[in-house]
């Protein structure tokens, strides 16, 4: 977990199932290519498979529906389905579950 007012994720695990929040407000715009994930932060646990959800932002850009938060191994990343440019200071939110690895 975090205390940084512009970036903040926690999570937690029960049975096997973890479940991952993240709040982030990007500084600076950036370009992100189709399905290139942008690293946010790493995991203590890995996840058994891949996981995603939408992660809903204030961008007046279209296509909120593609853009998300993803869970592949100990890595969460920010990730979009279509080559994007992310405008300064857009806030992102939003929560994913997945399985975890057993170790």
């Amino acid at each position: 977990m975090t205390t940084d007012p512009e970036f903040t994720i926690s999570g937690c695990v029960v049975n096997g199932l973890a479940t991952v929040y993240c709040r982030w407000v990007n500084k600076g715009t950036f370009g992100n290519k189709a399905w290139n994930g942008v690293p946010l932060a790493s995991m203590d646990v890995q996840s058994a498979s891949e996981g995603f959800n939408e992660f809903v932002d204030n961008s007046y850009e279209d296509h909120m529906e593609n853009r998300f938060l993803y869970v592949a191994g100990n890595t969460v990343s920010f990730r979009t389905s279509y080559d994007a440019t992310i405008p300064a200071n857009t806030w992102h939110a939003g929560s994913v579950s997945f399985p975890v690895a057993t170790v």
